[in-house]
């Protein structure tokens, strides 16, 4: 038998909460991290109530990206895991995707792409998991 686990959220607090975090930003556009589902609470419910609010959404990947333009939202969308094949870069292009490339191999496969889709690097700061070395 599973546990009685049960997590609900308030996306009129959450959407409270995000207000608040960005105010505290100073001159930062913050951006609303929704991975993972939402954190597990829906991607596309988290998504659409912070969608007033946030400028851009970040992801682990392309098919949450792809949730998001599902329920209707044109912002730009971070990919914090990059791409992980060659033909993502002209999704990413077309569909306003910017992956966060940690690895040659990425910024070789933007790079003979055609379509070039706006990008981030990756830096290692220390947790030494993904990135570039400083």
């Amino acid at each position: 038998m599973g546990r009685p686990t049960v997590a609900r959220i308030d996306l009129s607090a959450l959407r409270d909460n995000f207000r608040l975090a960005r105010s505290l930003a100073g001159g930062a556009e913050p951006m609303a991290v929704v991975k993972s589902d939402g954190y597990g609470h829906g991607l596309s419910a988290v998504a659409a109530a912070l969608s007033d609010d946030a400028n851009k959404f970040a992801v682990a990947c392309i098919e949450e990206a792809q949730t998001i333009r599902g329920a209707g939202l044109s912002h730009p969308v971070a990919l914090l895991q990059g791409t992980h094949a060659p033909d993502d870069i002209p999704v990413c292009a077309e569909r306003g995707f910017e992956p966060v490339l940690h690895c040659q191999q990425q910024i070789d496969w933007v790079l003979a792409s055609p379509q070039r889709p706006r990008v981030w690097l990756k830096v290692n700061t220390g947790m030494n998991r993904l990135g570039f070395r400083p």
